[in-house]
């Protein structure tokens, strides 16, 4: 086994811990965990962690590729190839410039339309706005004339009311005079009735009084 194997020779941890590494992935064909090989080298896992960081790092390095010169032939043909795919690209790019120039002219002069038209707009705009202020001047200035003859109005309901008030309250003075001449007339009525009554006794009882006649003395 391993353990013994590696256990038995007197190298250092290091060459244990390599060793047991190479041999597990030589027969399982998959790096082995650390545990394995300290296991197997009979290490303690700090030495067993380091060594086999470096141990898999070595491994996993690409291997050195050798630069080998192109043959004359196919150097020459990768030459016309990469001409004919030079002209083909630069004139594919040309294409692609005339055609994003006649793009950027038709986007340019749809911008430029775009424009004007907002520009249009904006007076259009402006204009309303100038007829739009002229409106609200008017309608101000007739609001304030109306705001004007309301007040009047307003100023002549209260003259009128207070006339009323007054026509009302000289009415009603009127009305009250009128009722104590009603009381005076009737009152000064009764006293008539009163002396008519009186005379009209008094007459009748002077009439019933016989009165002598008058003899003259010859």
């Amino acid at each position: 086994m391993i353990q013994t194997q590696i256990a038995g020779d007197g190298r250092d941890a290091r060459s244990r811990i390599i060793a047991a590494a190479t041999e597990l992935y030589a027969r399982s064909g998959k790096f082995p965990s650390v545990a394995a090989v300290r296991h197997a080298a009979q290490v303690d896992m700090n030495a067993a962690s380091a060594v086999m960081r470096e141990w898999r790092r070595e491994r996993q390095q690409p291997p050195a590729v050798a630069v080998v010169p192109l043959p004359e032939p196919v150097l020459q043909m990768s030459n016309a190839a990469l001409t004919s795919v030079w002209n083909s690209a630069v004139e594919i790019a040309g294409e692609a410039l005339r055609n994003a120039q006649v793009a950027w002219a038709d986007e340019r002069s749809q911008a430029e339309q775009h424009l004007q038209q907002v520009i249009d707009a904006y007076d259009g705009q402006t204009a309303d706005m100038a007829e739009v202020r002229r409106a609200l001047r008017e309608a101000e200035e007739r609001l304030g004339a109306v705001s004007t003859q309301t007040q009047q109005l307003m100023a002549r309901l209260a003259h009128s009311e207070l006339q009323q008030a007054q026509h009302l309250a000289d009415r009603d003075k009127a009305l009250m005079e009128a009722a104590r001449a009603r009381e005076e007339c009737a009152h000064m009525s009764g006293q008539l009735e009163t002396l008519v009554r009186q005379n009209t006794e008094l007459l009748s009882h002077l009439n019933s009084l016989v009165i002598p006649p008058v003899t003259m003395d010859s």
